[in-house]
């Protein structure tokens, strides 16, 4: 995680403007919830969802990105026992935006690797497996500068060959979205 954060404070920093204009570089930096979803999700709680990444704009509507996020959610507290599923991904994706100022509204997929690790904790038991995964998301965006923007992001997230059964979350996050020309 420490290599991630270094990496993201470079781009920012020796990254060549607003928005999703062609030739523009943006990283995207975003903490909000998850929910779990599906199956046994009745017994989940709300757990942390955080993301970072970096994107490159194709064109004025289209940028390609590259994420890593963290999610985690536990079971709530009608269950006795801490358990809970962590999730880390390393996804690729495209993104299709509107293009107005100061607000904009994304529509985003794509796909990548997934780390699935389920644990309980009282026990100190932990199973991990590797897969894949899958994510959609759509979100509105406001512009505060050239440079900087906020954007609300509601995503829909499920693994790929991990377990028995696809394990599915919802993330509701707050992007800090920076760009640079």
């Amino acid at each position: 995680m420490r290599y991630l954060t270094v990496l993201l404070l470079a781009v920012v920093y020796i990254a060549p403007d607003a928005h999703a204009q062609q030739g523009s570089y943006g990283v995207n930096l975003g903490f909000g919830l998850a929910k779990a979803l599906g199956e046994g999700s009745e017994d989940m709680s709300l757990g942390p969802s955080l993301i970072g990444g970096v994107s490159y704009g194709l064109n004025d509507n289209v940028r390609a990105s590259i994420e890593a996020s963290y999610t985690d959610v536990f079971t709530n507290d009608t269950i006795p026992i801490t358990a809970g599923t962590a999730i880390v991904g390393l996804t690729a994706g495209v993104k299709a935006s509107t293009s107005t100022d100061p607000f904009s509204f994304h529509l985003q997929g794509g796909g990548g690797f997934a780390r699935v690790k389920a644990y309980v904790d009282f026990a100190n038991i932990e199973a991990v497996e590797n897969g894949g995964m899958m994510f959609v998301e759509g979100g509105a965006r406001i512009s505060f500068t050239e440079v900087f923007g906020l954007m609300l992001v509601v995503g829909y997230n499920r693994t790929i060959g991990v377990g028995e059964e696809a394990f599915q979350w919802m993330p509701v996050r707050l992007n800090l979205v920076f760009n640079r020309r």
